[in-house]
């Protein structure tokens, strides 16, 4: 057995859910949430791993060269201290409530599918409130820019007493391959999670025979699926593949050279652009993978981006 399906064997068994109210103590596989209307969270053990990608995993994933070196070098990470994470993505419900009661303005101008003229850019009336497709409150909440998904969490460490954060990127990776240690295959992927499938060909005219652009099977949505609409991760976590890109708190670098080793975010002079993970129901193939990397300018919105928040243990 290698010392991944252990360390998940531990974890799976060790998942359990508390009442509302946050234990004194939290284990990994512990599911909690601050506060009433707060996310729910799990509890995620410290550990080592390897960030990036392999020569042999970029050759199968057939990624273009540009993108390949992104994931590279492969190297070591790790996670010195426990941290929970949001069980699924952040909801519209859940936002909302911070809408309301910070009085945030709601930034318009974000980029959506339009149907009318069957494009994909900005619309001046769309917003996290009205992102291109019918949602409900248990849908992710896209359209945020970084400042947004930055003040969320500074909102909710207020109101739940405890610190919230954007995640790292090496903390979105960590989680995603303790979840998944092995990416999807292309003919099983729609079992687990909402990715740009043959529904979305459909609907939107593309070529189903561009393998990079749609995988060839249905998951049930054309637009983003209501959060926890497809089976759990090993972690107990719903979304963290597909369905919407996440925020993470690092400077675009186009490379893993002088990364840092111990989880934390990078940091570079002038950042102008944030990785974003986890692809969604618009996204290529080589993105809706653990490893996969991508940028956005920090007042970009699309419907198809949002965030899972982190929150640091006492």
């Amino acid at each position: 057995m290698s010392p991944w399906a252990f360390m998940i064997g531990l974890f799976a068994s060790a998942l359990v859910f508390s009442v509302a109210t946050a234990a004194p103590s939290h284990q990994p596989g512990d599911v909690f949430r601050d506060c009433p209307t707060c996310p729910e969270v799990v509890v995620v053990p410290a550990g080592t791993f390897t960030m990036g990608s392999s020569s042999e995993e970029l050759a199968r994933a057939g990624l273009p060269n540009e993108q390949a070196a992104r994931e590279r070098p492969a190297h070591k990470v790790t996670i010195t201290k426990p941290f929970a994470i949001g069980r699924t993505e952040l909801t519209v419900g859940e936002y909302k409530i911070f809408a309301t009661e910070s009085g945030r303005i709601d930034a318009k101008n974000c980029t959506v599918w339009n149907e009318a003229t069957k494009t994909w850019g900005p619309v001046a009336e769309a917003t996290w409130r009205a992102p291109g497709y019918a949602q409900t409150d248990q849908h992710p909440v896209g359209c945020l820019t970084f400042d947004d998904a930055r003040a969320y969490t500074q909102w909710l460490s207020q109101r739940a007493g405890h610190t919230y954060r954007v995640p790292s990127e090496a903390q979105w990776e960590y989680v995603a391959k303790l979840g998944t240690p092995k990416d999807h295959a292309a003919a099983d992927i729609c079992k687990a999670a909402n990715v740009s499938d043959a529904l979305r060909a459909e609907a939107h005219g593309g070529d189903l025979t561009d393998a990079t652009r749609f995988f060839t099977c249905k998951d049930g949505y054309v637009f983003a699926a209501p959060v926890g609409s497809f089976q759990r991760d090993a972690l107990g976590l719903s979304d963290v593949i597909g369905n919407i890109w996440e925020w993470t708190e690092d400077c675009f670098i186009p490379h893993y050279d002088g990364a840092p080793t111990d989880g934390s975010a990078r940091w570079a002079e002038g950042c102008e652009r944030r990785i974003v993970r986890g692809g969604g129901w618009y996204s290529r193939s080589w993105f809706v993978r653990a490893a996969g990397r991508s940028r956005e300018a920090l007042d970009y919105r699309s419907a198809t981006l949002g965030l899972r928040v982190v929150r640091q243990l006492d």
